[in-house]
C-alpha cells in the first residue's frame, strides 16, 4: 500500500474531481494521504476531507509563502482545529527566503508560533525550508525539540540531513526530485536511513495533471526510484516507507495544549 507523505488534494477546487481522485488513488493501492493545508482558507475544505475520506490525514498551518497575510485570530482557530481531532498535525508552515517580498520576521514569528502548538500538542508537523535551514533548525530547537516532523522536500547540505534527523525529523523526498535525481540528491537518499524516509509528489503543484493515472503513475515510479537508489527490493521499499508513515502518524497523540 502506498502513502503520500505531502499532498494538496483540496486545490484541486472541484469537488467531482476531488472524488475521482480519490477513488482512482485507493483502486491503484493509495491509502493514505498526509494533506497540507496553505492558508486558513483552505482549512474547511482539508478538514472536511478528513473526515470523508479514511487515511486523510489532515494537516493545519500557514505556509511561508502566505505569512504576510495571516489573518487575525489564525492562532485561535488553529488551536481549536487540535483540539478537536486528536490526530490532526500542524503544517505546511516554514521558512522561504526565495520570497523576497515576504518579510523573514513575519516567517519566523509564525513559524516558532507552529512549532509551540506541535510541541504542546505533542503533533508531527509539515516544515517547508528553502535556503533557510540554519534558521529553521535553530528555531525548532528552541521551540519543539523531539517532536517529530517531515521535512518535505527534502534538499540540504549532508550535514543538515544529520540534524534534522537528530531532532526527530523524517526525510520527504518528492517525485519531481526523484524523476532528474542529480548526483547530490541521491547521496542524500543513500545516507537516509530508510526508516526515516517518506515519499511524496506534492501534488497537484509538482505533477503535471491531466488525470488521476498521471499521479498515481508519477507516485509509484518515485517509489521505485527511490529503492533503486537505495537498493532495496521494491515491495521492502513501500512496506517500510509505509510503516514509516503510520509510526509518525501515531504521534499524534491526545493532549492538552497550553499555547
Amino acid at each position: 500500500m502506498f502513502q503520500d507523505a505531502h499532498i494538496h488534494i483540496q486545490d484541486l477546487k472541484n469537488d467531482s474531481q476531488i472524488t475521482r481522485f480519490l477513488e482512482e488513488a485507493r483502486a491503484h493501492e493509495v491509502g493514505c494521504f498526509y494533506g497540507c493545508a496553505i492558508t486558513p482558507a483552505d482549512w474547511d475544505m482539508v478538514e472536511s476531507l478528513s473526515l470523508r475520506y479514511a487515511g486523510f490525514i489532515p494537516f493545519f498551518g500557514i505556509h511561508p509563502w502566505f505569512a504576510d497575510i495571516a489573518p487575525s485570530g489564525w492562532e485561535e482557530r488553529l488551536r481549536g482545529l487540535l483540539e478537536r481531532y486528536p490526530l490532526a498535525c500542524v503544517g505546511e508552515t516554514g521558512l522561504d527566503k526565495t520570497r523576497k517580498n515576504i518579510d523573514m520576521e513575519d516567517q519566523k514569528n509564525i513559524l516558532a508560533c507552529h512549532l509551540r502548538m506541535a510541541r504542546d500538542y505533542h503533533r508531527p508537523f509539515a516544515l517547508h525550508s528553502v535556503r533557510a535551514w540554519a534558521e529553521a533548525i535553530a528555531l525548532i530547537k528552541e521551540h519543539a525539540p523531539g517532536v517529530p516532523f517531515i521535512a518535505h522536500s527534502f534538499y540540504a547540505a549532508p550535514p543538515i540531513l544529520g540534524e534534522v534527523l537528530d531532532l526527530g525529523g523524517y526525510a520527504s523526498f518528492s517525485t519531481k526530485q526523484l524523476m532528474r535525481p542529480d548526483e547530490a540528491l541521491k547521496e542524500l537518499v543513500k545516507a537516509a536511513p530508510i526508516d526515516r524516509i517518506l515519499i511524496e509528489t506534492d501534488f497537484p503543484y509538482q505533477i503535471k495533471w491531466t488525470s488521476p493515472e498521471d499521479y498515481i503513475e508519477a507516485l509509484k515510479a518515485a517509489y521505485a526510484m527511490a529503492a533503486d537508489i537505495k537498493g532495496v527490493p521494491l515491495d521492502e521499499f513501500i512496506r517500510v516507507i509505509r510503516h514509516n508513515g503510520r509510526f509518525l502518524a501515531s504521534q499524534a497523540l491526545p493532549r492538552q495544549g497550553t499555547t
